[in-house]
């Protein structure tokens, strides 16, 4: 019962996180699998971005979106606020580059959303 406590409480600090970034938008109503997108730009990017910053998280399609479900490892001290953290950065980087073609899966999952 801690453990699932803890991970509602990282899962809502993530949530309030993404729904404090103007550019992306927490998708339906989560406890603690969460997912996200953006009509401002290719999310794809923010995929790429996050995962060099060693997050690992799930792209997914119909919609285009990323995907967290936070677990146990993410109600560790402080782990909840750098992600929401990183993601803001993700996210500053991607509007100052939004021309970026190269490297990463983007263009993969892009191509495979319009399958």
């Amino acid at each position: 019962m801690e453990i699932a406590k803890n991970i509602m409480n990282a899962a809502g600090i993530v949530k309030k996180g993404i729904e404090g970034i103007p550019e992306l938008k927490v998708l339906g109503k989560p406890y603690y699998n969460i997912s996200f997108t953006s009509d401002t730009f290719n999310i794809f990017e923010i995929l790429d971005i996050m995962g060099e910053k060693k997050w690992n998280l799930n792209g997914l399609i119909r919609p285009d979106c990323i995907h967290l479900c936070l677990t146990n490892a993410h109600t560790k001290p402080g782990v909840a606020e750098r992600f929401v953290h990183d993601l803001k950065e993700a996210v500053a980087l991607a509007k100052s580059n939004p021309d970026k073609k190269e490297g990463g899966m983007a263009p993969v999952y892009g191509l495979a959303s319009t399958m």
